[in-house]
């Protein structure tokens, strides 16, 4: 993990036509101590990642080596920062009956659900889990049942 680290702090700074010198400055340690993060034999502390994913313009994801798949509601990949930074639960499945398919339908043409999560995160500070939708033939007309 140090040496993957230390390859994509050195990639990046470089990008950014930043000597080890000038970016060690910015970061307020010595040359010595990034030229050790760069080669492998040590790792910067927890405290400057966030700078350190500043000055590069990169993700901790990017400096950390994390791999992330896109996340999309409503076939919106606008959104998926957000969602991906408000995931703390299983998605939530609706389903409904046969009367109420196609209001769903008609719904998911919009951005009311993004809309609906959102203010309920401004609201509580929580961010509902995503949600799967699908209808379910064995309810009775305009019954629904959530499952978490």
């Amino acid at each position: 993990m140090e040496n993957q680290i230390g390859n994509v702090i050195s990639q990046y700074r470089q990008n950014q036509k930043m000597t080890q010198e000038d970016f060690a400055s910015r970061l307020g340690v010595t040359p010595q101590a990034v030229s050790k993060w760069e080669r492998g034999t040590g790792l910067p502390d927890v405290s400057l990642l966030g700078d350190i994913c500043r000055l590069l313009q990169i993700s901790a994801d990017t400096l950390l080596g994390v791999q992330t798949s896109p996340i999309m509601e409503n076939n919106n990949t606008v959104f998926e920062k957000e969602i991906r930074s408000g995931i703390i639960a299983d998605p939530l499945v609706l389903e409904f009956g046969l009367e109420l398919v196609p209001c769903v339908v008609e719904g998911m043409k919009t951005d009311l659900i993004y809309r609906k999560r959102k203010e309920l995160a401004d609201m509580t500070g929580m961010l509902m889990p995503l949600l799967h939708i699908r209808d379910n033939v064995t309810l009775n007309a305009r019954e629904y049942r959530m499952l978490s």
